[in-house]
């Protein structure tokens, strides 16, 4: 799991390492915003949230725009790998 956030101005970084700090998050987040939104351009993004579910080598197994019940996306690709 890799969050990153976008923002249309420049992150307070410092606000949101402790923000990250606060909330034990246990995943890695990355501020595009101050990378010049090359992520969000790089998968075509234009609304947020946006949520992809990846497979173990990288290809986007799902993609979700707007909110989400990601467990329930989570559980439902995990369905279409496991052994029937």
């Amino acid at each position: 799991v890799v969050k990153i956030t976008t923002s249309s101005k420049t992150p307070d970084v410092e606000q949101l390492r402790r923000f990250i700090a606060e909330q034990r998050l246990p995943y890695p987040v990355i501020a595009d915003a101050a990378i010049r939104r090359s992520v969000a351009s790089q998968y075509g993004l234009e609304g947020i949230p946006v949520t992809f579910i990846l497979t173990q080598d990288g290809r986007i197994a799902l993609r979700l725009d707007g909110a989400s019940d990601l467990i329930t996306a989570v559980q439902g690709v995990l369905a279409t790998f496991s052994p029937a």
